[in-house]
């Protein structure tokens, strides 16, 4: 082995050490914290007998709705009720 090549691969070897080294230290990309993919529709709203305004939260996966209330006292949110979509539409009769 002469000195040309011997430094040609000291040379490689430390272009793929610098690019291990880049790999290892890089972050993975970030991923959400959810199990699945969830399609959710929310729309505003009035009930009979609250003042402010509903908001009703639709899981389109599940078919499950709950309708929830901003309570400006004391900045929080309250759950009022919830349904189960598909029920309702099979009691009815006007299901698929």
């Amino acid at each position: 082995m002469n000195k040309q090549s011997f430094g040609a691969l000291l040379a490689l070897n430390a272009v793929l050490l610098l690019a291990l080294g880049f790999l290892a230290l890089t972050p993975p990309p970030a991923r959400a914290a959810v199990a699945g993919r969830a399609n959710y529709i929310m729309l505003a709203g009035e009930a009979k007998g609250i003042s402010e305004q509903v908001i009703y939260i639709i899981d389109l996966g599940s078919s499950k709705m709950i309708a929830v209330v901003f309570s400006s006292t004391n900045k929080q949110f309250k759950v009022i009720g919830g349904r189960i979509l598909n029920d309702d539409i099979q009691v009815t009769g006007t299901g698929r």
